[in-house]
């Protein structure tokens, strides 16, 4: 909405995504939300160094509740249903507010990667806020 401040999120790439013993190597996609709002990528199949360059912008509350969180999680297709994914994140709004423009790979929590490889899975994000919403 015009005048109304946002969050303007490019989902860039992923890198060092896991296997699972159970469905291989994934066919990842990324699910973004903000308060209520949620934006999802599309997924690539069979990647562990996905490439989306997908833009998603996020309209703020007039009322930040104290603590907000911006949560990125990235999901295997072939394992939706299951409920495990592949890794996640949370960045607060507030420094997203204090920072006004970010852009680097995030490393994802709770990846859990059965080839021992060692390597962090992360997700590369740019991310700009715009208090005037235009």
């Amino acid at each position: 909405k015009q005048g109304q401040p946002r969050v303007n999120v490019t989902v860039v790439a992923a890198r060092n995504l896991p296997t699972t013993q159970r469905w291989g190597v994934p066919d990842p996609f990324v699910i973004m939300a903000l308060g209520n709002n949620f934006h999802k990528t599309s997924s690539l199949a069979k990647h562990l160094n996905p490439t989306w360059n997908q833009p998603f912008a996020f309209g703020i509350p007039p009322r930040v509740p104290q603590g907000m969180l911006m949560t990125l999680t990235v999901e295997d297709l072939s394992a939706s249903l299951r409920d495990e994914p592949l890794g996640q994140l949370s960045i607060p709004l507030s420094e997203v507010q204090n920072r006004r423009t970010w852009e680097g790979w995030f490393d994802l929590k709770g990846a859990q990667d059965i080839t021992g490889a060692g390597a962090v899975p992360a997700v590369h994000l740019r991310i700009q806020y715009d208090e005037a919403g235009v």
